[in-house]
């Protein structure tokens, strides 16, 4: 999709091409991944390990050696080493990862010292209990979770469990509980409850007076409460309309909204406050709150039939609380000394032997280059050892080819990428496209550009481009064009936005105008909504003849395509640019098409017969698979909780290559 041109939803877009490629980015947050915590220390990089230092984290063993060790065999006994998919991952991760190996090494060497150790049967129960209290689907909670937090199964496990685990044994010795807790703890459990709705507003918003505007509208229809509610900043408050689970009193760290609640009575709405008390709500933002109903106490529970579990409960919290305040305390007293490379504000690692020294713990306990590479092939070696196959096998065929790309020629390239989806600015690359998708300027140039430039010179002369699909390129880009403002909403949404939004915009341009500067789609957001429709340019016939068939000023009706919901208004009709001839554009053309071309049809069946020759034999795809691994945690908890529904059947994605 591209805004102020010929708009579409496949083939060109950004997304789609980190899709393909297999680009998927897991590799999200992590319980120690520092993003929060003590900031990174830089320091000189030292030459050697002190020779009287105390031992560092153990070796890989022997059977995985790191330069010799077999990952994968491609062309029927080429080898693919360990150091070589090591090398690979740094220079993809190194940067982003360094901290969490950093802070991994440190919260297990103190574990060690005190000799507390956490076993897989341990993660595995954690995960299962967490897992008991979900109703419903737990495979679909478990996928939706690991795609929030943009992480494997493993990854959850290595990084968020089994630290968790191991520090709530570290500090559980500086853990207790008083009779006022217990007591507060009992009346938050098992004493009255409220339930509410909340909308929250930014400081932008009450700038522009839109609490004031809508207002009188939400204290007056619930549909319209709901409605603003999920327009709302706050992405996680808007998917459930604002409404937070029943809660009780001593229960939220917001003790003055707590004990508004309670004041309130149901169906009850607040005025409009400042989100922080005693603070302008232009500067903190602002806030209603709706009482939904008032639940009453369950008097059959006595505190000393509860009291032994209450304390357990008091315990885990202050553990959760302690854990960040310990970690602080481990790290700095192991003073991490570590530098990495700042290329156009990526951190990237930098190169060197196996034996390089990456960081340094408590002034001389050395971590390594090939320490670190283990540590990240045990996280994302199976997963990404297929794009490194990939890699090697297009590099190969076009070796033999005498086929090179020049960093020239991919620099040219990522410049007509920044300036067709991100209006000539880097910057808005990188934050609307690479970040969102976990993904880095290096990957965009190693693992999406070089691999087109270097299939595309590969399959040139197997294309050839008819005056056909010439003249229609030609239409597409100079011929007339609509220029409309679009609104696209996650397929989920048809309901409400076919009920409830469709009506409200249909009749409100401004609305319009403000739900489409909010919308999902950031391409068409920062644009509110403008973008250009072609014919023939868009890849959805339906759409570009609604577009044409309507005057300016109307409005589509509301249109299901398999990408989303899609409704757009008519803003201007864009004449032809007569003055443009064919013969002008001709080579442009051409090779648009020819790309276009390459891209559907030929570099996919060409690769395809490339990794058909080098038949890879990829031995980590002996680990368990990440869906394996899901249906293993589902199928532990079934002889316990009947209700778990039975996981899905695994879907068949759509190949990287």
């Amino acid at each position: 999709m591209r805004t102020r041109g010929a708009w579409q939803l496949k083939g060109r877009g950004g997304l789609v091409v980190l899709a393909v490629l297999g680009l998927s980015g897991a590799t999200g947050l992590a319980y120690l991944g520092g993003k929060g915590g003590a900031p990174q220390q830089a320091a000189t990089q030292p030459a050697a390990p002190p020779a009287a230092s105390p031992p560092a984290p153990a070796p890989p063993p022997e059977s995985s050696s790191y330069c010799d060790g077999v990952v994968a065999y491609i062309y029927n006994g080429t080898p693919v080493t360990r150091a070589q998919l090591g090398e690979y991952l740094l220079a993809r991760f190194g940067g982003d990862k360094l901290e969490l190996f950093v802070n991994v090494t440190i919260v297990e060497r103190a574990c060690k010292d005190k000799g507390i150790a956490v076993e897989k049967a341990e993660i595995d129960a954690d995960l299962a209990e967490t897992l008991k209290s979900v109703p419903g689907d737990k495979r679909l909670f478990l996928d939706n979770l690991l795609r929030q937090k943009q992480m494997t199964l493993k990854e959850w496990k290595d990084d968020v469990i089994r630290p968790k685990l191991l520090m709530n044994k570290f500090c559980r010795d500086r853990i207790g509980c008083n009779e006022e807790e217990v007591n507060h703890a009992f009346e938050s459990i098992y004493g009255d409850k409220v339930m509410v709705q909340l909308i929250i507003w930014t400081p932008d918003d009450v700038k522009k007076n839109r609490p004031q505007e809508v207002y009188g509208k939400i204290c007056s229809d619930k549909e319209e409460f709901d409605l603003e509610a999920r327009a709302q900043w706050d992405k996680k408050l808007a998917s459930t309309a604002g409404q937070l689970k029943p809660f009780g009193r001593y229960s939220q760290d917001n003790q003055e909204m707590e004990a508004l609640a309670f004041k309130m009575r149901e169906g009850e709405i607040t005025p409009v406050l400042s989100l922080f008390q005693n603070q302008e709500p232009e500067k903190v933002g602002a806030y209603v709150m709706k009482c939904l109903k008032r639940l009453p106490p369950d008097t059959a529970k006595k505190l000393s039939e509860v009291r032994a579990d209450l304390e357990r409960e008091i315990a885990e919290h202050k553990l959760k609380a302690a854990v960040p305040d310990v970690l602080k305390e481990l790290r700095t007293a192991a003073n991490p000394q570590f530098k990495l490379d700042d290329v156009e504000g990526e951190k990237r690692l930098p190169p060197g032997p196996p034996e390089q020294v990456v960081a340094k713990l408590s002034g001389n306990v050395p971590l390594t280059r090939q320490q670190f590479a283990e540590f990240l092939i045990d996280r994302y070696g199976a997963e990404r050892l297929d794009l490194f196959i990939n890699r090697l096998v297009i590099e190969r065929a076009c070796k033999e080819k005498g086929i090179t790309v020049a960093d020239e020629e991919i620099e040219a390239q990522l410049q007509q990428y920044i300036g067709k989806f991100a209006g000539g600015d880097k910057k808005t690359l990188v934050n609307n496209m690479l970040k969102p998708n976990k993904t880095t300027l290096y990957e965009l140039r190693q693992d999406i550009l070089w691999p087109k430039l270097m299939l595309s010179k590969y399959c040139r002369d197997q294309v050839h481009v008819t005056e056909g699909e010439l003249r229609q390129a030609y239409e597409s880009h100079f011929g007339e064009k609509m220029l409309v403002r679009m609104i696209m909403w996650p397929k989920e949404e048809e309901a409400i936005v076919r009920r409830k939004i469709f009506p409200m915009i249909r009749d409100d341009d401004k609305e319009f105008v403000r739900l489409a500067k909010q919308q999902v789609v950031p391409e068409l957001a920062s644009h509110a909504g403008e973008t250009e429709l072609a014919r023939g340019g868009t890849g959805h016939e339906e759409v570009e003849k609604i577009a044409f068939d309507l005057p300016v000023g109307d409005i589509s009706p509301v249109i299901a395509l398999p990408e989303g919901i899609v409704v757009f208004r008519v803003l201007k009709r864009l004449p032809p640019q007569k003055e443009v001839k064919l013969d002008q554009v001709r080579s442009q053309l051409e090779q648009e098409v020819i790309e276009a071309k390459l891209r559907a049809r030929v570099i996919p069946q060409v690769y395809a017969k490339l990794r058909q020759d080098a038949n890879p034999i990829l031995l980590l795809e002996k680990q368990v698979t990440e869906d394996e691994l899901k249906r293993d945690v589902v199928r532990e908890l079934k002889d316990s909780d009947q209700s778990i529904v039975k996981p899905r059947a695994p879907s068949t994605a759509p190949g990287g290559n």
